[in-house]
């Protein structure tokens, strides 16, 4: 099971994070012709502030993860209650579906309120993550 985890997290995290590469040739990096020939607009009317906290967030939402699984594995309450002793399929299907819905939530919030919405993420899980750490759970995949 921790082979399909870390699987699901190279699909769902690091290819899609090829948009915010500054090389060239890579298929998020694309002019506006070639977008059109694709279909493909990623991180459209996002500023270097968006992008560097939708990054963030998803990173803290992948630890996040992690720790759920070590809660899960222990046998300790979770205070999420979807997650409050839930098999580990339920686990990752939850995460991964955070992870996939928190690019589109944020896409599609007017430019006006995107940064609100990544910033109080975060923060959110700034302090998830953090109280977790706190008392012991482990990021493990």
């Amino acid at each position: 099971m921790p082979r399909i985890s870390f699987v699901i997290i190279i699909i769902l995290f690091f290819i899609p994070f090829h948009a915010l590469s500054d090389e060239e040739g890579g298929i998020f990096n694309t002019t506006a012709e070639e977008q059109d020939d694709f279909g493909i607009t990623v991180f459209k009317g996002w500023d270097d502030t968006e992008k560097t906290l939708f990054v963030v967030s998803e990173i803290l939402l992948i630890a996040d993860w992690g720790q759920s699984l070590d809660i899960n594995r222990k046998g300790v309450s979770d205070n999420n209650p979807i997650l409050n002793h839930a098999p580990i399929s339920t686990v990752n299907t939850y995460f991964a579906a955070w992870l996939v819905a928190n690019y589109f939530i944020t896409d599609n919030l007017p430019n006006d309120y995107r940064k609100m919405w990544l910033v109080g993420l975060v923060l959110g899980e700034i302090v998830f993550v953090g109280s977790n750490a706190g008392v012991g759970i482990n990021i493990a995949f």
